[in-house]
């Protein structure tokens, strides 16, 4: 990944995200496991594909879900799950990393209550 791009979630993560309702515009897709650039749409309406936003426009729904998290410079990550309640503190080497780990902690919880 270069610098200047934002990491877009894996095939399995938006799955996850199509599962508990991710439905804003985005312009990635993934059709099967092949990932695939699209025009800007809720490919989430379409039975076989499932939208590819970035790790950060994903995490940025969740939280518009009522849900508190936070990444920090020394990529550290903590969400709650419920009223005051946060997790254990993880460390990870990269942000990117973090926010991958974090994403995919999130997703679990929320397809849990599915």
């Amino acid at each position: 990944m270069n610098n200047k791009e934002l990491q877009l979630v894996n095939h399995d993560q938006a799955i996850l995200l199509k599962k508990v309702g991710f439905d804003w515009e985005c312009c990635m897709r993934y059709e099967d496991d092949r990932l695939l650039k699209s025009f800007f749409s809720n490919h989430n309406i379409l039975d076989d594909v499932a939208s590819a936003p970035t790790v950060a426009l994903a995490l940025k729904w969740i939280r518009n879900k009522g849900i508190t998290i936070a990444l920090d410079g020394k990529y550290w990550c903590k969400y709650q799950k419920c009223f005051n309640h946060f997790e254990e503190m993880l460390r990870f080497d990269t942000y990117e990393s973090a926010e991958s780990a974090l994403l995919d902690e999130l997703l679990n919880i929320l397809n849990s209550f599915i």
